[in-house]
């Protein structure tokens, strides 16, 4: 700037001189003063831009600051945008606590239902349990049959491994009629005398139908005892290990239960309870077509398929003359 002014003043003295204008000369003196002026105010100028503060950064085309009244009218055109910003800064905080707040909710109802699924699932385990200890009852075994039956095993003392061919199955009756008259066919009543005097068979018909599984068929249940088949010696009291054994819920007449019980007694009991039920043949027939199925070596005929007073009679009663043989296919 200092340079400028000096060369415009240069030539401005030489352009008087060459004129020879008298009037408009200056002598060396002024023109130095006039130097030393127009440096102070470029310097003056250089000042103002560099310490004068710029009110919200705006500078008009010049570079140079907005004075009082337009600073005033810059704060004002300002003010709505900054309430705008506010505005759009609040909201967005707004959306942002909505946001963590659906984020908590979110969170609380995912707690909420893995502590649901966590006591469902406890109850499902409480449940499996329960049921785990109601089949403990009975030692659980496999028991091999194609129709509906319950397992109430006997223990493993009261049979043993099989090791021979089946080709009979025997028909028995049984009761705790002696010891609980006005209800004798209890599932668990049957079951004691059996675990106490440690005789067994494969399976139990209670009067209803149903059918009870109490050994294995793969393994030798103690129900027939002593005896023999006019066809089979060498089946002489060793019947248990080639047979299956049944038991039907029933009471024989008076004199097939005579060396139970007295006339009296069996007088007294309940007519309802004596002989066999439609629901117990019908279970009956069916279990019985399904052992045959499953074991080939079983011919369905009556030297194969024998009460337990055939084979031991005298000694047994068993399943009686009440129980018509035609109902299952015989």
């Amino acid at each position: 700037m200092k340079k400028a002014y000096l060369v415009m003043l240069l030539l401005l003295i030489t352009l008087l001189m060459a004129c020879g204008t008298k009037g408009i000369a200056i002598s060396q003196d002024e023109a130095m003063s006039i130097g030393s002026e127009a440096d102070e105010n470029s310097r003056i100028t250089e000042i103002k831009l560099k310490v004068v503060p710029i009110v919200g950064n705006v500078l008009t085309e010049d570079n140079e600051t907005l004075g009082g009244n337009e600073r005033d009218a810059a704060k004002e055109q300002e003010q709505p945008v900054a309430v705008e910003k506010n505005q759009s800064a609040k909201q967005e905080m707004e959306e942002q606590i909505h946001n963590e707040a659906e984020k908590v909710s979110h969170a609380s109802e995912k707690e909420t239902s893995i502590k649901s699924e966590s006591v469902d699932s406890k109850v499902v385990e409480n449940e499996i349990d329960k049921e785990n200890k109601e089949e403990d009852t009975y030692p659980q075994q496999k028991v091999l049959t194609g129709i509906a039956s319950t397992d109430a095993l006997l223990p493993e003392e009261n049979s043993r491994e099989r090791t021979t061919p089946i080709t009979h199955v025997m028909m028995h009756f049984t009761s705790n009629v002696i010891g609980n008259p006005q209800s004798p066919y209890e599932l668990e009543d049957t079951r004691t005398i059996f675990i106490d005097y440690g005789v067994s068979a494969h399976y139990l018909i209670g009067r209803n139908g149903e059918i009870y599984n109490l050994v294995p068929e793969d393994r030798v249940a103690f129900h027939a005892g002593k005896g023999d088949l006019p066809d089979y010696p060498h089946y002489q009291d060793q019947l248990n290990d080639y047979s299956i054994g049944i038991e039907v819920m029933a009471i024989g007449t008076k004199e097939e239960m005579q060396t139970m019980m007295s006339d009296s007694f069996y007088d007294s009991i309940d007519p309802a309870h004596i002989g066999y039920t439609d629901a117990q043949y019908a279970s009956l027939k069916r279990l019985l077509d399904d052992i045959l199925l499953r074991n080939p070596s079983i011919k369905k005929d009556r030297n194969h398929v024998v009460g337990h007073d055939e084979y031991a009679p005298g000694r047994k009663t068993d399943p009686g003359s009440l129980f018509d043989w035609s109902r299952i296919g015989f």
